[in-house]
């Protein structure tokens, strides 16, 4: 199996309890992906800031910017599957379905490793909203100016 990442630095919205959504990743119609490795961590001056950082299946993909997933191994062909980041709505997070959400102050790094190969996340094929993750980042009160640093491993 071929491993890739998708990492993705954003500012964190200042408006209480509102989603940025860093990383989105859909499935090729033919090819499904599963993802074991999350890290989110500030990357500004430390703030004692508390801030959820999630993933969440979509009811309706959003529109990005194109990125193009890492591969974890010099030569690996490029993912089949489509990242996008910087996603366009926020709402869209509320109305998916949340498979893992983790809640950290900002001034430690959060991460989620799946411990074996059972308990990964597994996004089927579908090239559609079906086959779609998005990775978000929510704040419950006001911090102005917060970075968090986004990233987001998978294999196809």
């Amino acid at each position: 199996m071929k491993r890739f990442a998708v990492n993705k630095t954003l500012a964190v919205s200042a408006s209480a309890a509102t989603n940025t959504m860093p990383i989105g990743i859909q499935a090729s119609a033919t090819r499904s992906f599963a993802i074991y490795d999350l890290v989110c961590g500030a990357n500004n001056a430390v703030a004692d800031a508390q801030v959820l950082v999630g993933l969440t299946a979509c009811s309706t993909y959003v529109a990005g910017t194109a990125f193009t997933s890492t591969p974890l191994e010099m030569g690996d062909a490029a993912s089949s599957s489509t990242a996008t980041t910087t996603l366009t709505v926020g709402s869209q997070v509320l109305t998916g379905t949340p498979l893992i959400e983790l809640a950290f102050n900002t001034r430690a790094t959060v991460r989620w490793v799946a411990v074996d190969p059972d308990s990964r996340i597994m996004v089927p094929a579908g090239a559609n909203a079906t086959g779609s993750i998005i990775m978000y980042n929510q704040q419950p009160g006001t911090v102005a100016g917060l970075i968090l640093d986004n990233n987001l491993y998978f294999v196809e």
